[in-house]
């Protein structure tokens, strides 16, 4: 499952700025009857250093939601839905206080989305959002956009298209209901997530007019403006090279041989992946070869092939 992981940085910015992120999809309901929440929220320092952290996956789901004292949305009990499935909303009036519940998800013939019905017998708020380390105890629910008046027996369809906008200088709280009134002003940054590699940076600074824009780095590639010709000489390191306001960037290349003595080449896989996915996480881009030899060339007294992968 697609998952993305987001840090936003900032360095001796000269003002205290808030930084907001919300999903704001393409989709006509968009601030009529659905409304963005503020997924994070971070003040960035006038000095020093600041950062912030998101994670979002592709694992969609439904919650209950309720908007208390300052637009505050509150995140209920939820369920997991995938594409092409619907679920129903229900309230169970024999608990005291009655509790809120979803019904299995199942398929439905012609969603091409996922649905949720209100089936409670009154007013429900109903948010879709996203769901991290699904099955796992640290499994977390983050709504991204609500229905905070969904009639009874109604249904809500959501085509969520995780395109994520980051805002400055709003007065916006974390998880708070964003009204229609960012439509009037341009995010620094937005993209579709799934456009983006796994792990992307974006360095929030001031352009010569003192306006805020947002740098991305996608792995070995800058995508700014300003970018110094890089040379071997050049070693400077990157983080002191946003701090003057330039980015100087060397791309190197490395290769490693590792010989594996096992049974049979299906078993390097298992052997591989950990090397693989640790390098991956770090934005390597990895080529492999592999060459069989005999088991002459292994260790002594082998009777496995040796198999010789090349990493560049």
């Amino acid at each position: 499952m697609a998952t993305r992981n987001l840090t936003f940085r900032s360095t001796n910015l000269g003002d205290n700025v808030t930084l907001m992120l919300c999903f704001t999809p393409p989709t006509s309901q968009l601030f009529v009857d659905q409304f963005p929440i503020a997924w994070k929220v971070t003040t960035l320092a006038a000095t020093g250093r600041s950062s912030l952290n998101a994670t979002w996956t592709a694992n969609l789901g439904f919650s209950a939601t309720q908007v208390g004292q300052g637009s505050i949305v509150t995140a209920g009990n939820y369920t997991p839905i995938k594409v092409g499935q619907t679920t129903t909303l229900l309230l169970d009036q024999t608990a005291r206080p009655p509790v809120l519940h979803w019904t299995d998800p199942k398929a439905l013939s012609g969603v091409t989305t996922v649905q949720a019905v209100n089936g409670t017998g009154g007013p429900a708020g109903i948010g879709i959002g996203f769901i991290t380390d699904l099955d796992k105890p640290t499994e977390d629910m983050s709504v991204a956009l609500t229905w905070p008046n969904v009639g009874n027996t109604l249904a809500v369809t959501g085509d969520f298209t995780p395109i994520l906008s980051a805002y400055v200088a709003l007065d916006y709280q974390e998880s708070q209901l964003i009204r229609g009134d960012i439509q009037s002003v341009a995010p620094i940054w937005q993209k579709n997530l799934l456009s983006l590699q796994a792990n992307s940076t974006i360095v929030i600074s001031k352009d010569a007019t003192g306006a805020y824009v947002a740098q991305q780095l996608n792995g070995f590639t800058a995508e700014v403006d300003d970018v110094a010709d890089s040379t071997e000489e050049d070693s400077t390191p990157l983080w002191k090279s946003l701090d003057e306001g330039v980015i100087r960037f060397i791309k190197r290349s490395y290769s490693a041989t590792l010989t594996f003595d096992v049974p049979k080449r299906s078993d390097i896989g298992h052997c591989l992946k950990p090397i693989v996915d640790r390098l991956t996480e770090k934005g390597y881009q990895i080529k492999l070869a592999t060459k069989v030899t005999s088991s002459r060339y292994c260790y002594p007294g082998s009777t496995a092939h040796c198999f010789t992968h090349h990493l560049a």
